[in-house]
């Protein structure tokens, strides 16, 4: 007989079901990168908020009871954190059935960063949807509509259907309505498809104009509205699967940790014990008798601190009459410093400049000389030989004026 042991058929029970949980998972998210709707309907997105108008158009969309997707940042016009309208503008639409799907976290271009900050901007998103609207979205539109073939795997991975767009109003560039209108015109090719149209809510003229501009045109159009998670037949979020993986272990202790709790309070009831406790503590009240006693002792301690204080007068008055015994001696003579007195400024008649000695054409050295200047040896052999002859002929020799002018008679 054909037998098969009993651990290949665990074995196999775990591959098989291994197999099933990836197709369940496979199933709810469609792999690359959607941009049409299916035929006959109208997809109306809203880039970049929440922001100041997200609310208003939220009320004009419920009062033509149109569905649309807001895909929202968590750090872009309004910081969603901390910001108490950004998260009721989300609140609000949730509650109203709109859509609201990923764009990031802080709108980054996920071409130019790593996969680490690619998965931090979108877990970042999922941890404030979830305070916000208790949803994690599965839907997400990259910034700018930039995405590669990487990306775009590793946020299927994470369990994200990635939108972009067919059509663009091109609000972001021009806030007239006719020249939006005719840019979507231009974008669609065939009335019968269904599309997908851009817009963003963060401007004034998008969300009070255009939005109802582009409802009035798609219904004259034929067109009927849903959302981007209708246009694919998906769930707009992750499966409770999928959201109970952060949250998976304070939610079930939650419920057995309250129902054990109040049986063991309702059994012993130790609160009326407590309560005699604090009764006790009044008895010691007496205790005032204690505190006459304390009350003797204080009595000395007063008595030195007077005696502090006089110290320091007595103190005080020996530094006193030490600085005045100081005065009344004798003290050394110090010369006093005369006050500075800056020099007067010299005159120019007497610089030295400006006195004729001084003066060029006044110099000894630029008087005429008797002889060359020597260049060479033999020159300068011959000038000081005659140097020497002067000095021998002009000993015991009286200078006349004559002379210390240099000129020769011999």
């Amino acid at each position: 007989m054909f037998f098969i042991h009993e651990r290949t058929l665990i074995n196999l029970s775990l591959l098989l079901s291994c197999f099933l949980w990836v197709v369940s998972i496979e199933s709810a998210v469609i792999r690359g990168n959607l941009q049409e709707c299916k035929p006959g309907y109208f997809a109306l997105t809203f880039d970049d908020g929440p922001n100041t108008y997200t609310s208003g158009l939220v009320d004009l969309l419920n009062q033509q009871g149109v569905l649309a997707t807001f895909f929202i940042n968590g750090l872009n016009f309004k910081d969603l954190s901390t910001d108490k309208d950004a998260q009721e503008a989300v609140r609000k639409a949730f509650d109203s059935g709109h859509q609201i799907a990923s764009h990031t976290y802080t709108h980054p271009h996920l071409t130019e960063i790593s996969d680490k900050e690619i998965e931090m901007e979108m877990l970042r998103l999922e941890n404030e949807t979830m305070h916000i609207i208790g949803q994690r979205p599965a839907f997400m539109r990259p910034p700018f509509g930039e995405i590669d073939s990487h990306s775009l795997d590793l946020l299927n991975n994470m369990d994200y259907t990635v939108v972009t767009w067919t059509l663009d109003t091109k609000d972001y560039e021009n806030h007239n309505l006719d020249v939006e209108i005719q840019n979507v015109e231009v974008d669609m090719k065939d009335p019968s498809l269904g599309y997908i149209v851009l817009t963003h809510d963060v401007y004034k003229q998008t969300a009070e104009e255009l939005a109802m501009g582009l409802i009035q045109w798609a219904r004259e159009k034929g067109f009927k509205f849903c959302t981007v998670a209708e246009c694919f037949g998906l769930p707009a979020y992750k499966d409770g699967s999928s959201e109970t993986v952060a949250f998976s272990n304070p939610v079930p202790n939650q419920e057995p940790v309250v129902a054990e709790e109040p049986e063991p309070k309702t059994q012993p009831e130790p609160k009326p014990e407590p309560e005699p406790k604090p009764e006790a503590e009044p008895e010691a009240e007496p205790e005032p008798k204690l505190e006459a006693e304390p009350q003797q002792r204080p009595e000395p301690r007063p008595r030195p601190r007077p005696t502090t204080p006089s110290e320091s007068e007595q103190e005080q008055e020996q530094e006193q009459e030490q600085e005045q015994d100081q005065e009344s001696q004798p003290q050394p003579y110090t010369r006093q410093r005369p006050e500075y007195r800056p020099r007067p400024e010299y005159r120019p008649e007497y610089r030295p400049e400006y006195r004729p000695e001084y003066r060029p054409e006044y110099r000894p050295e630029y008087r005429p000389r008797p002889y060359p200047i020597p260049r060479t040896r033999e020159q300068l052999r011959n000038a000081y030989s005659l140097r020497r002859q002067k000095q021998q002929n002009n000993r015991g020799r009286t200078k006349w004026p004559i002379d210390i002018l240099g000129i020769d008679f011999d």
